[in-house]
């Protein structure tokens, strides 16, 4: 056998294998999907994207601020640094907050 042989049994294998799953769903269903699952009226969410606003608001008007933009940068960068135990942390205490856990185990 040689390698053209097996290029196209394996490309051939990889074919049947795609065309078996169950990808029917395309980019806008699945961002409909995620609109629909997330209830946008919960106090926390609407504290996080009020949150995620005046950050982006506030690194516009103080833009030319250089001491500022570090400060944030270091706190943002410090938050992601952070966000898998802060992750940890809303998953073992989701049911005082949320109304359904949001938060990876």
């Amino acid at each position: 056998m040689d390698f053209q042989q097996i290029h196209d049994q394996v490309w051939q294998q990889v074919k049947e294998a795609l065309k078996n799953t169950n990808h029917t769903e395309g980019l806008w269903d699945n961002i409909q999907a995620f609109a629909h699952a997330v209830d946008w009226q919960e106090k926390w969410i609407v504290g996080l994207l009020a949150a995620h606003a005046m950050v982006f608001l506030l690194v516009l008007l103080l833009r030319r601020n250089t001491t500022f933009l570090s400060s944030v940068f270091l706190f943002l960068g410090s938050v992601v640094y952070f966000g898998e135990r802060i992750n940890k942390l809303a998953s073992q205490h989701w049911q005082s907050f949320p109304t359904q856990n949001y938060f990876d185990d």
